[in-house]
């Protein structure tokens, strides 16, 4: 992902998340063996290590690294980039323990993974959760490797297609393109808020027009069926969240709830754009098997494993070292 970048910034900047997990605890760093993953590799890094995390978000890794660092006397280095436009410190101002952190990472928003900016042979340990597989892989090796000091590692966690993750986000991708169809409930749901806003300036009530109460049978219609559509399936949490977040404002529309909608129907439109950027990342076994061909002959112990995080499958572990 080199271009057309609005969306991850747009949630980067939005959403109080250091990482894409974007609700519950889950969004403020890592836990369980995702945790021992990292900390694992970190307590192999030499006193003073130049770390660099990237795609790193809102920067969860970055600041994992930096509190073991200081739990170890570790005295790291990390830096953090991101091709989106992250902006961490502005979205963490009113929690002081996470702000501290983010001030000893120094960060570079804007910034592709195929264009570091690090002097060549200047970095112990390359990190990345859910992040290299969005980049062209060619040119991320070729600049992973010039940046890694000789001997240096490279460690990532990459989306697998058939981690509980993927699926999910496939799901949820299919159900708003859905609903953002031409007959679809999102769709439909701005015909019926236009009429009632061409009500009001009229100064009548929607419940007295009659394209407004056919409009509102269609819309009543379609959300009953999209119910019943995906209750039994993988897309039954996004159908939900969804009508949760829609029914309340249709059952009592008022002026300005069109304003309100489409400015909600626009982060939907963003929020699908990263879900099919997420979708397009994710490593198959073929996509697996094709990198090891294509890189293990230039990059030193090359290894991609499943990994799990609860007994579950959750993503690809790959890693290399740079030869001296």
């Amino acid at each position: 992902m080199t271009q057309g970048t609005e969306h991850w910034s747009h949630y980067w900047q939005n959403s109080k998340s250091l990482n894409s997990f974007g609700e519950g605890d889950a969004a403020l760093g890592y836990t369980g063996n995702v945790q021992f993953y990292w900390h694992d590799i970190f307590s192999r890094m030499a006193t003073g290590a130049v770390i660099v995390d990237i795609a790193s978000g809102n920067g969860a890794l970055a600041i994992s690294a930096i509190a073991f660092s200081e739990l170890h006397n570790k005295n790291f280095t990390v830096y953090a980039c991101d091709i989106a436009d992250v902006k961490p410190e502005v979205l963490f101002q009113a929690d002081p323990d996470i702000l501290t952190k983010l001030k000893k990472v120094q960060f570079y928003p804007a910034t592709a993974i195929e264009n570091l900016p690090f002097e060549n042979n200047s970095i112990d340990l390359i990190i990345s959760q859910f992040g290299f597989e969005y980049a062209n892989q060619i040119e991320a090796v070729a600049e992973c490797n010039r940046v890694l000091k000789p001997d240096g590692c490279f460690n990532a966690l990459i989306h697998h297609a058939d981690s509980f993750i993927s699926k999910d986000s496939e799901a949820g991708l299919a159900f708003y393109k859905h609903c953002l169809s031409e007959a679809g409930f999102l769709t439909q749901v701005e015909r019926l808020l236009m009429l009632a806003e061409s009500c009001w300036l009229k100064k009548t009530s929607p419940t007295t027009n009659v394209d407004y109460v056919a409009q509102n049978k269609i819309l009543f219609k379609i959300a009953t069926d999209l119910k019943v559509q995906y209750s039994s399936t993988a897309a039954a949490f996004w159908c939900d969240d969804l009508l949760s977040r829609l029914v309340p404002v249709l059952a009592s529309p008022r002026p300005g709830n069109l304003t309100s909608f489409l400015s909600f129907r626009h982060t939907v439109v963003l929020y699908m754009a990263r879900l099919e950027d997420q979708v397009n990342a994710t490593w198959s076994q073929d996509n697996k098997n094709n990198f090891i061909n294509t890189f293990q002959s230039n990059l030193s112990a090359l290894r991609v494993t499943p990994f799990y995080e609860e007994k579950a499958l959750f993503a690809w572990s790959l890693y290399w070292h740079k030869a001296d």
